[in-house]
C-alpha cells in the first residue's frame, strides 16, 4: 500500500468535487471550518470572520492549488466542476456581495506557475492565478434572506438557496422560486426537469426522486429511488 503525503495543506481534509475524477477541494482557514451561514452569523453579531477559503488538489500528480488567500469576512464555498471548468461561489461580507468565478480547469494545468517533478519535496503551488480567474456575475447579499444552503448547483451552474422557508429559489442565472416539501432539497437540473431529493419515514425509510417543471415548479412525477453525479458526468440512478 502506498501511502502519499501531500504538501501544502496545512489543515483540513479534501473531498472529490462531483463530476470528475481529476479534482478535489479543500476548505482552509486559520481556524477550524465553519459553514458559510455562521460565518454570516459571525459578522452579523459585530466580529470579524478570519475568512475560509478553498484548495484545489490534482489526481494523480498531487499537485495542490491556491485560486484565493484566506481573507478577512470573505468566505469562497465548495466549487463544482462543468465542461471542464471550476466553479466557486465567494462571498464577501464587507462588499454585501456574492461572485460567481471560474477558472479553466485545462489552462490551470498548461500554465507552468511552479516546476514541479515527482522528486521535488515540495508539491505545493502557492501561486498567483488571478489572470486566469474569471468573474462571471456579481450579485448584492440584499438579493438573499440570508445565506443558509446559499450554493452552486448544476446544470448550467446556478446559484441557488434553499431554507428552512418551504420554498427553493435560484439566484442567478435568472430568478425563479418554487413552493418545495419540508423533506425535499435540490439536486441538479437537466433541461427543464428539476430534480429533487426527498425522503419518508413511513413507517420505514424511504428515498424518492421529485422531479418538478423548471418554468412552473410543478411536480412531473415521483419515484422510489436515488441519483448520484458520477465522475465522467452521467447520473447514476438507483
Amino acid at each position: 500500500m502506498v501511502i502519499r503525503e501531500i504538501k501544502g495543506l496545512e489543515n483540513g481534509y479534501f473531498e472529490n468535487i462531483e463530476g470528475t475524477s481529476e479534482w478535489y477541494y479543500s476548505h482552509v482557514s486559520s481556524k477550524s471550518f465553519c459553514d458559510l451561514y455562521e460565518a454570516e452569523e459571525i459578522v452579523n453579531d459585530g466580529y470579524t470572520f478570519v475568512g475560509m477559503s478553498c484548495v484545489l488538489i490534482h489526481y494523480p500528480d498531487g499537485k495542490v492549488f491556491r485560486p484565493f488567500e484566506v481573507r478577512e469576512n470573505i468566505y469562497v464555498e465548495k466549487p463544482v466542476f462543468l465542461d471542464g471548468k471550476i466553479y466557486f461561489l465567494e462571498v464577501d461580507f464587507d462588499k454585501k456581495i456574492m461572485r460567481l468565478i471560474y477558472i479553466d480547469s485545462e489552462e490551470l494545468l498548461r500554465e507552468n506557475f511552479k516546476d514541479y517533478n515527482e522528486n521535488d519535496e515540495d508539491k505545493s503551488c502557492n501561486i498567483s492565478i488571478e489572470d486566469i480567474k474569471h468573474v462571471e456575475t456579481e450579485i448584492s447579499l440584499s438579493e438573499v434572506e440570508d445565506c443558509y444552503n446559499l450554493m452552486l448547483k448544476i446544470a448550467p451552474v446556478m446559484i441557488t438557496r434553499c431554507g428552512n422557508e418551504g420554498y427553493f429559489e435560484i439566484i442567478y442565472p435568472e430568478k425563479k422560486k418554487y413552493n418545495i416539501e419540508a423533506r425535499e432539497g435540490f439536486d441538479f437540473r437537466n433541461g427543464d426537469d428539476m430534480y429533487f431529493a426527498s425522503w419518508d419515514e413511513n413507517p420505514e425509510y424511504e428515498d424518492f426522486i421529485v422531479v418538478r417543471d423548471y418554468e412552473s415548479g410543478e411536480i412531473k412525477r415521483v419515484e422510489k429511488g436515488s441519483i448520484f453525479r458520477m465522475p465522467n458526468g452521467e447520473m447514476w440512478k438507483i
